[in-house]
């Protein structure tokens, strides 16, 4: 059977590796300033991300063409639900399923 981590542990001359046990991590209940800092940082990177794909991509708030929130997804109807339910499952089934398929096809 093929298990990824005992893969990871053999090493390309099938000799098993033995790793020495690392310490564990701590969290800690108390950041410094600049430790939230740089958390607001990231954020605010993924915040005007999100907001470049809502305005501009898709379009700002035209309620044909623009982000599907702002007009005709504001509301629960099966014309739009539909496609985004038939790609999420097609998706999982290619990512999943591909993957189960290229793994088990290796053994």
């Amino acid at each position: 059977e093929f298990n990824v981590l005992a893969a990871s542990r053999i090493a390309s001359n099938g000799s098993n590796i033995e790793k020495s046990p690392s310490s564990p991590l701590v969290a800690h209940p108390f950041c410094s300033l600049r430790d939230h800092a740089s958390a607001f940082a990231g954020a605010m990177r993924h915040f005007l991300l999100a907001l470049f794909c809502m305005y501009v991509i898709h379009g700002g708030t035209d309620p044909l063409h623009g982000y599907p929130a702002f007009g005709r997804a504001s509301s629960f109807k099966y014309e739009w639900t539909i496609p985004i339910f038939a790609r999420n499952i097609i998706g999982t089934w290619l990512i999943a399923g591909g993957w189960d398929w290229y793994v088990l096809s290796r053994q």
